[in-house]
């Protein structure tokens, strides 16, 4: 005769054993899209973009087969992330400057953004586009700053040649606003506003880990020690904007942090301090 001691035990076990079984497509999915990435970066770009197409695929059949469901919601949100890989290995880009290939590949992921909102029937404040939170001046302004940090680390382990020649306004201005909206705001709609909520319903706490990790994908380096730290960064980087979303409801900080994060990497930095600081590679 068991004891009543037994029965929660039970069901506590068969719990974890359902959160198994919940979590293991997923993880599949962010193998698949981290395989991808080393496919781009140390074989070939075409496998790499067959193998997104694969997942992307992968993703929208697995989001119909589960309509009605949370994991509908999870499924159709990831299937961004493909398309983000997809979009930027295959648009002629060699054809424009560094700068504005940014500003290309956000326009088309902005609008697939958008879509996923809509079908998904998602509120402003749900994607963390509240604007009452925006007048949280003084605390959206610090987190923004955060961004200065990792870019500042960025730059001591990447050490990249300046996209501007020069400091003055006028030359910053036109990029910055670039970074801020291209990079800054629709990749943190994506991740943090979309993926994130979607990855939260279906993994709890967990989704915050999860949805770093996607993003991190995306920083797939070379094999060398630089290159992992910069995809520890980004790690880092990712379940701090990710804490921080779920914090405060916002993705505004954190895409004034991920936007900084860019022009200080990229445009202010590389001025102000190459020279000063020792080069790593």
């Amino acid at each position: 005769m068991s004891s009543k001691a037994d029965k929660p035990a039970g069901a506590e076990a068969s719990a974890n054993e359902k959160v198994g079984k919940k979590l293991w497509p997923p993880i599949l999915f962010l193998l698949a899209l981290a395989g991808a990435g080393w496919l781009t970066t140390y074989f070939d770009a075409v496998c790499g973009l067959v193998l997104y197409v694969l997942v992307l695929f992968g993703l929208l059949a697995a989001a119909s087969l589960r309509a009605e469901h949370p994991d509908h919601r999870f499924y159709l949100s990831m299937a961004l992330v493909p398309l983000i890989a997809i979009v930027s290995l295959s648009m002629p880009l060699e054809y424009f400057l560094e700068l504005y290939r940014y500003l290309l590949i956000s326009v088309p992921v902005l609008t697939a953004a958008l879509v996923v909102i809509r079908i998904l029937r998602l509120s402003p404040a749900e994607i963390g586009l509240s604007f009452s939170r925006v007048l949280q001046v003084p605390l959206q302004g610090l987190i923004g700053l955060t961004g200065a940090i990792f870019g500042l680390i960025g730059f001591w382990l990447l050490s990249p040649q300046p996209l501007i020649p020069t400091l003055s306004l006028e030359k910053v201005l036109p990029p910055a606003l670039i970074f801020l909206v291209a990079t800054g705001f629709t990749e943190e709609l994506v991740f943090r506003g979309i993926i994130q909520r979607s990855s939260l319903e279906v993994m709890g706490t967990w989704g915050l880990v999860y949805t770093a990790a996607v993003f991190s994908t995306f920083y797939v380096g070379y094999l060398s020690w630089i290159s992992w730290a910069w995809w520890g960064v980004v790690f880092v980087a990712g379940f701090f904007f990710g804490w921080i979303t779920k914090q405060t409801g916002s993705i505004w900080g954190v895409s004034l942090a991920h936007g900084l994060v860019n022009i200080c990497l990229y445009l202010i930095l590389p001025l102000l301090l190459l020279g000063f600081i020792p080069k790593l590679i």
